[in-house]
């Protein structure tokens, strides 16, 4: 049926919300469970050495010319930057304070991430365009470490066991020199990298494997007659649904809507016709756009009309047979 839709979500609770949420415009959808799998590949290391061997790190033999090894230096930049940042605040605090002594009271710590936190969603999207292999928390955590690395730079130093967050604040918890801070970052092709260089540094590669259900979703042809793309849209704003598959679900709803109007419109333009005459009719038909500039024709195959019709029928849009269709008034 190419009418039917798949919707693909990370928490079963979520589907079912919209299962009902489609159940009140009277279409189905049947729930299966699935599994997803990936993987992520860290660079472990003291900071020291990680932003040494980001400072060093080369582009792939494959790779030739100056200007590629320059970008692959200015490509390393920002993670650069951001280390820098964290190991020079962990410089100051040490420096300062001693263990035992509160480092950041809640107040300021909460003032620190409320800033953040505002600092990312303004331009996060503008971060993602630019950087369009990171992932949104990727992002969110390059941010936040190079504009305001306070709250990175707890985080990594909780991690390590330098302080501890507790209602009173951010408490030192010892002393450490700066340069040893435990830190990890994501590696793109861990596959181009130099272990050799990698063990000179005492550089380890980390790798996780990540597994966790889903439930897909298989819906009802009927979701493009009863329902408009906006309002599905809407239902699953905060739904922890896959963001590929919401993509393509809405992408289809506007696209196939455009399809079965061409359909039943040169259906009821016949008023009967057979499955043939409707090929010829529809093959390579005009589409009315937003902008005149812009001609759109849209091209099927036979056996995607046939096909269609077959699903128009089920759903009672258009009876008769194959040759006398017919729009179902």
């Amino acid at each position: 049926m190419v009418l039917e839709e798949t919707l693909e979500f990370n928490r079963e609770e979520d589907a079912d919300l919209f299962i009902s949420f489609l159940r009140e415009k009277h279409c189905r959808a049947q729930k299966t469970s699935g599994s997803t799998f990936f993987t992520e590949t860290l660079l472990y290391g003291s900071i020291k050495d990680v932003i040494r061997f980001y400072e060093n790190e080369q582009v792939p033999e494959t790779a030739r010319g100056a200007s590629q090894k320059t970008s692959a230096f200015f490509s390393n930049k920002p993670v650069i930057a951001s280390l820098t940042n964290i190991r020079n605040l962990v410089r100051d605090l040490m420096n300062r304070f001693r263990p035992g002594d509160i480092i950041y009271t809640t107040e300021e710590y909460e003032k620190c991430k409320i800033k953040a936190i505002s600092d990312v969603s303004a331009r996060l999207g503008d971060f993602l365009a630019e950087n369009p292999d990171l992932s949104p928390l990727e992002a969110i955590a390059k941010m936040g470490s190079e504009k305001n690395p306070v709250m990175m730079t707890v985080l990594e130093m909780d991690g390590a066991g330098w302080v501890t967050i507790e209602p009173e604040g951010v408490r030192l918890v010892k002393t450490a020199d700066p340069d040893e801070l435990p830190v990890e970052r994501r590696v793109d092709d861990p596959d181009t990298l130099d272990m050799d260089a990698l063990k000179d540094l005492n550089l380890t590669l980390h790798e996780h494997l990540y597994f966790s259900t889903t439930t897909r979703l298989a819906i009802d042809p009927r979701i493009h007659l009863a329902c408009r793309a906006a309002d599905v849209e809407h239902q699953l704003e905060d739904k922890d649904v896959d963001d590929d598959s919401m993509e393509t679900l809405l992408h289809n709803m506007n696209h196939k809507n455009i399809v079965v109007r061409i359909i039943t419109n040169a259906i009821s333009d016949a008023g009967r016709c057979s499955i043939e005459s409707l090929i010829e009719k529809v093959q390579d038909a005009d589409v009315g756009g937003m902008d005149p500039k812009i001609e759109i024709t849209a091209h099927f195959s036979p056996e995607y009309i046939t096909s269609l019709v077959n699903d128009l029928r089920k759903l009672g849009e258009i009876e008769g047979n194959d040759r006398k269709l017919r729009v179902v008034r």
